[in-house]
């Protein structure tokens, strides 16, 4: 692209030639003239720096595209751990259902109570195999985005899954670091649109056109050779390429406006994306670990085969204990998501690490 612009008009020639009798004679006139372009008021340099800011906002693009694979791959990491883990607080259930199914139908004959029991975890077994299958397909989704985005299958990529995150990083309140990726595009389109108004003010000069001019004149008596200059410059005076001033003007001031205005929204973005992280962080720091959780499900369970606490006890625990999960889990991609949100604004998003 920067050679294109660089590029410098070809010369050219042209030539005219007559032939004809005068006084019964053949005369002839010969006149060629080659011509060198030389283009005036800075139109070279206004192209080259064109071909420049339009290909560093190609090489932005490119950025952007590996910005936006990164968060997405980050964050599915995350939410493969997280379906694990529900996976396996699902096959918990199952396994605690089952049992209880078994030991109901083991009695040699229930009660209205206990054939109610039998109704409700078998339904809430039901429930269970459900959720297993959406979880599947939500695995299955998460493993089709690595195919197409690394070339890797979860098998292969298994080593990279984190773990639950424990240490979260202090966010300023305001940042010090670059501009976001959008703003900086933002940036290069208004630099791409200033170079353009001056591509468009230079076209308002003409081109200088000169060059060595050959004449032979071919009289009935003799022969005349003429070697001058020959000099061409259009006038500017009825055209002035105002319209693609104009144009390139509106332009600029516009694109001008839209870096002002994204500045200022992702200042704003940035601080409320900043009170959704640490609040969200809080709060997951005081939440129940997977092995205490499981701790605690375990106790109820030996109560409720001791008969000391109602089915409706002991079923209510089981889906509490998922939707626990669930709900942790999903604040938990809450508070990442604002992390890497920030980074985004903040212009480090491709340095952070997970």
């Amino acid at each position: 692209m920067f050679d294109q612009a660089s590029q410098v008009p070809n010369p050219t020639f042209n030539t005219r030639y007559i032939q004809g009798e005068s006084q019964g004679k053949e005369v002839s006139e010969l006149e060629s003239n080659l011509f060198f372009e030389f283009e005036l008021g800075g139109k070279k340099k206004a192209r080259q720096d064109l071909a420049k800011s339009i290909y560093s906002h190609s090489q932005l693009s490119e950025q952007k595209m590996k910005a936006k694979v990164k968060k997405e791959t980050i964050l599915n990491l995350y939410r493969l751990r997280q379906v694990k883990d529900e996976e396996k607080a699902n096959a918990d259930s199952l396994a605690a259902f089952e049992k209880v199914i078994r030991r109901l139908k083991n009695l040699p004959r229930l009660n209205a109570e206990q054939e109610a029991d039998l109704t409700l975890f078998e339904i809430a077994k039901e429930e269970a195999l459900v959720e297993k299958a959406v979880l599947y397909q939500e695995e299955r989704r998460i493993e089709h985005f690595f195919h197409i985005a690394t070339g890797h299958s979860i098998g292969e990529i298994k080593k990279f899954i984190p773990g639950f995150k424990n240490n979260w990083p202090l966010i300023d309140e305001r940042s010090e670091s670059k501009n976001s990726l959008y703003v900086e595009g933002l940036k290069l389109e208004s630099l791409q649109a200033r170079n353009q108004l001056k591509l468009e003010r230079s076209r308002a000069w003409p081109n200088l056109k000169v060059g060595p001019s050959l004449m032979v004149d071919q009289g009935v008596t003799n022969k005349n050779t003429l070697v001058g200059l020959s000099v061409s410059l259009p006038i500017p005076i009825l055209n002035q390429n105002s319209g693609g001033k104009s144009l390139a003007l509106e332009n600029h001031l516009k694109s001008q406006k839209e870096v002002e205005f994204r500045k200022a929204e992702e200042s704003h973005e940035r601080n409320e994306q900043l009170h959704v992280y640490r609040n969200t962080v809080s709060i997951l720091k005081a939440t129940l670990k997977n092995k205490e959780l499981q701790k605690r499900q375990n106790r109820i369970e030996k109560l409720y085969m001791r008969g000391l606490i109602a089915s409706s006890v002991f079923l209510e625990s089981v889906r509490q204990k998922l939707s626990y999960i669930k709900s942790r889990n999903e604040r938990e991609l809450v508070a990442l998501s604002s992390l890497w949100n920030i980074y985004e604004f903040d212009g480090a998003i491709l340095k952070e690490q997970i």
